[in-house]
This record gives C-alpha cells, structure tokens and sequence, in this order.
C-alpha cells in the first residue's frame, strides 16, 4: 500500500540528504521490527530523494508496531545516562573516548618500539584487538558523528529522543505521522496524532533546534522568523524531519574528519550523495570509508575523499555496463567547520561532484590510477604555491575540467625538481606513464594521436632523461647536468605553436650535441639521440594539436617514468 516515499530537498545542502537516509533506516526498522527483511532503494531525483521500497509497507505492519528506537540513545556522562529499558542499545562516549585514547597509547608505543613491517603488524594486531570482545565494548564507527553531537548542543538531542521515548504507548501513531510527511495527500496512513495533540495526551516537543551539525546553512546567529527584529539562538525546525536528520548521520551518512591547520584542527563533514543506490550498498561502502578514514590538510581532503569514495563504489560495484560512476555516485557534499574553541563556525560549504569521465566499463583500470593518484597526493605537503597545484587538481577531479589537470601538471614538474634537489628524505614521487596512457585515453580518445606519436615519446623521453632521471640518479653517477626550470620554460613556451616549436628545437638540438659530447668522452652510449625524423614527427604534430595542450602533455609526460625504471626514496 504504501511503497515509494519522496524527501523534497528544501535546504540546497546535505541536510536534504540527511534526511533522505533517515527515511530510508527508518522503513528499514519498520520491517525489522517485524521480523522481516525488505530493500531500500535511494534515487536523486533533483528536486527530491525518492525511496522505493521492494515490499509494501500495509496497514496491519503499522498496526502491529512496537516501540523500537528512531535514534539510538548518546549517554554523554554519568549524569546522562541512557534509560534502563533499552539495555545496552546505546552509544556510550565516556567508553568510545576512553578507549580511544588508549588505543592511540598503545600504538604510540608499538611506533617506538618496532620499526618497518614489524610495527605495521603490531598496528594491525592493535587494531583487530579494539575491534573484538577483548575490550570493554568494541569501537564502533558511529563515533565521529555522536562524539559532536553531544555538543551541538546535547539537550537538543536529548528532546528528539525523547519525543518517540517518552510516547511509547502512541508508538505507532507517531510513526505513521512521520511516513506522512514523505507520502501524498491522497495516499497518507490515518492517524490520530493531530487529535491526540490537541488534547495534549501526547508530549512532543514540535519545535525542534536545528543543529548545526546536520542543519550547515542553519548555525545559531541572529536569526528571526520574520524582520520583526533580531535574537541570538537557533533556528526551529520539523521535529520529525530533525530526528530523521539525526539518524540519517549516525547510520553512516556522514563522516566528520579533522583537518590539519598549522598546530591545531579544524573540522570537515561530508556527506555522500548516491542515486539508484540500495541502501546496504550504501551502509558497506560508507562502513569502509569512515574506517580508513585519515585526518589531512583542508584540499587534500577533498581530493582524497574523492578518489577514496570513487575507489570504494568501483570495488563494490558489480556493474560492467558502459554507464558513468556518476550515474550512481553523485559527489560529496563538503562543509568546513573552523574550531573557535567552545563552538565551530560553518566557513565553508561546497559540493564535490564525481568526475563526468569514469566509467563502469572501465573498472579494473580506474582502480589502478586511483591507486596510482593516492601515491602521488600523499608525497605533497599542502603549504605554499602546493596549494595552487592541489586547487587545479580538485578543479580537475570534480569539475571535469581537463585545463586543470593540464595546470597541475605544468605545478607539479616544477614542484618534483624542487623537493627532489632541496630535501635528502622526501616522499614525492613521479607519474607513472602507464598511468597517463589511461587517464588521457580513458577521458577522450583523441589524445591518443598525441601518445602515439613517435616525436612526441622522443621528446618527452629527452625531457626525462635531462631532468628527473637524472634526479634519482647519485650525483657521483650522473654524466650529464640537471636541466632547471624546464617546465617553467615549457609552459611560457606553450602559448604559441611557434614559441613552443623553437623551444623544443633547441631543446633537441642541445640534448643531442651534449649526448655527442659524452659518447666521445666513454666512447658509450648512455642515452638515445632524438632523431631528425622524429623531430620531424613532433613538428608536423605541433601543426595539428592546440600547442597549450601539446606543451601540457610534454610537462606531464616529461617529469613521469616508466614501471620498469629504477626509481629511489631519496634523491641527491
């Protein structure tokens, strides 16, 4: 009888989703209470989320409802401790900090005493022990989300529970007034509730905070209803649709994250947005992702909570058809929280949507550059002009834009030279080629005339060898210099095809005369000429292809190696 529920979105931020995923845990709970199993499908439709349940929910399961927790209980302290009769269905803070703290002890410990692969094992021994029976009560994941709620403020909380807690005999009444928020007019489940509250026989709490946590557009400030005039506090809101809010974020829909700046944290939420999803899907993917979930610099984040979460939907994706991520994975939804001590303050709120360009039919290769990408993300310290680099990327990743990823390239050339020359232990590393030929191959084919042609791979190889080969090279070793400042020059050189044809003439014509000069010395050949036909190859390319992206691709391909080269951790 009633089967497909809609959650309009009304706040333009992840609040709308939110509460999109309480409904859905919500109709899951109804069937569980029941004894029964069902499947929750979650569709973005634009202007709302809509819910299509596999089974029906009729009549006679509402009438058969007992009461069952919405939002399970957060025992803040001993001063707040949950109610007798839910037993140990509740979140326990003091016990999740507690052992936190003591987990992180104990891995400081193992980082001290063992080195390498040994405190890699240790790590994982520690970290399989606080998730078993071994401690008072395992880690759970939830707690990135209740350990802020119980200051966002914990009193409001504690009324959302309380409006279904403390109503159990109206237990059924109530739920069927919360499915009619989200079904319409014509097809909504008979309720007493409105003449039960007007006789005041139920004690609900209407007007409920709208947190700040859930609710990012919605912080406490001065804010009034109408232009009547102007108090400090928070907005009010729905209560049904606030509690299911709450338990759309602790049934992992969101992850709150710390974010490094400078000595202190700040905070970052995001919040997943997926379309023609089943909800355990959702549940497993979400599951992961806050449990290799990594504090990181403010852009960073985003970059790598972007390939994270991409990386986890291909894994558990069984779909082979030629369909984009994007069909089912919508984006990110990303809020920054800056720490003012007491209290956080929203500065920040932005949308990562998932690249246009990845595909399901081309899995088992997006995972490896994703990987690939992950490695190279984790050698970038974020100060400095490395934020213009990591700001071209994230514009690159979640625009779509492939002038960005062009910058990032002509950035991190320049960026490699530098960390590779100044610093003795440095955990940058080079592009892959092989992970080029997929990103430009799998993001428009026509890129491939530019891979192919054998100017262009001569060029590029003669660009490496006179620069981060020779990096990884020991300078004891080295018969050639290290051409500086080349992809500077690359990129000024690129605004024109008849700027950037010179400059790699002359390029050529000095790689090839220094080449010469040290085959005459060893009478070796320690590295290959660009040949004239080769050179021939390039120009007649340069005559065809946008010389800016011709220039980009010979920063990105020049600074990269192969697999097979022998590549090292520190550079001299």
């Amino acid at each position: 009888m009633y089967r497909t529920f809609h959650i309009p979105k009304e706040a333009g931020t992840y609040a709308d989703t939110l509460e999109a995923y309480g409904v859905a845990h919500l109709l899951i709970k109804i069937f569980e209470s029941q004894a029964m199993s069902n499947e929750v499908t979650i569709n973005d439709k634009g202007v709302y989320f809509e819910i299509i349940l596999k089974k029906e929910i009729t009549t006679e399961i509402i009438e058969q409802l007992k009461y069952f927790q919405v939002v399970k209980f957060i025992q803040k302290d001993d001063k707040n401790k949950a109610p007798e009769h839910i037993g140990q269905d509740f979140y326990n803070y003091p016990v999740q900090r507690d052992l936190r703290r003591a987990k992180r002890k104990e891995i400081e410990k193992a980082l001290k005493d063992f080195k390498g692969k040994d405190f890699t094992k240790q790590r994982k021994l520690i970290n399989e022990k606080y998730q078993s029976e071994m401690v008072e009560q395992p880690l759970v994941d939830e707690y990135d989300v209740f350990a802020q709620l119980i200051s966002n403020p914990y009193a409001a909380f504690l009324k959302l529970h309380s409006n279904f807690d403390s109503n159990q005999e109206h237990f059924k009444i109530l739920i069927s007034e919360a499915l009619n928020q989200y079904l319409p007019k014509d097809n909504q489940i008979s309720t007493e509730y409105k003449a039960l509250s007007k006789a005041k026989k139920i004690n609900i709490d209407e007007k409920a905070t709208m947190l700040q946590l859930l609710n990012p557009n919605q912080g406490k400030g001065l804010n009034k209803a109408k232009a009547t005039g102007m108090s400090v506090g928070n907005l009010k809101g729905n209560w049904i649709k606030e509690t299911l809010k709450v338990s759309g974020a602790l049934n992992f829909g969101m992850v709150c994250q710390a974010v490094k700046v400078g000595s202190s944290y700040d905070m970052k939420v995001f919040v997943p947005v997926f379309s023609e999803m089943k909800l355990h899907e959702k549940m497993q993917i979400m599951k992961e992702f806050k449990r290799t979930a990594k504090s990181n610099t403010p852009i960073k984040l985003d970059i790598v909570n972007t390939l994270k979460i991409i990386e986890l939907f291909l894994n558990k994706s069984e779909k082979k058809e030629r369909r984009r991520v994007k069909d089912f994975l919508l984006g990110l939804h990303s809020v920054y929280q800056k720490d003012l001590g007491q209290n956080k303050a929203v500065v920040n709120i932005a949308f990562l949507q998932t690249p246009d360009f990845i595909d399901l039919a081309d899995k088992e290769d997006w995972l490896e550059i994703i990987d690939d990408q992950k490695r190279l993300m984790n050698g970038i310290t974020e100060q400095g002009d490395a934020m213009i680099g990591l700001l071209a990327y994230r514009k690159f990743l979640n625009g779509s834009d492939i002038n960005e990823y062009f910058k990032f390239n002509y950035w991190y050339a320049t960026y490699l030279m530098h960390e590779l020359s100044n610093k003795k232990q440095t955990y940058v590393t080079t592009n892959k080629i092989e992970t080029l030929n997929k990103i430009f191959t799998l993001m428009d084919i026509s890129f491939k005339k530019i891979i192919e042609n054998e100017g262009f791979q001569s060029v590029a190889a003669a660009i490496r060898k006179s620069t981060v080969s020779l990096q990884y090279t020991p300078k004891s070793e080295r018969k050639f210099d290290v051409q500086y400042g080349l992809a500077q020059k690359l990129q000024n050189k690129s605004n024109s095809k008849d700027d950037l044809v010179a400059f790699v003439g002359e390029f050529v014509a000095k790689y090839n005369s220094d080449t010469a000069r040290q085959y005459e010395k060893t009478k070796q050949a320690l590295r290959a000429n660009v040949k004239d036909k080769e050179l021939l190859a390039f120009f007649e390319l340069a005559d065809k292809v946008d010389s800016k992206v011709l220039g980009a691709m010979l920063a990105a391909y020049g600074f990269a190696l192969n697999k097979k080269d022998k590549t090292e951790t520190t550079a001299e």
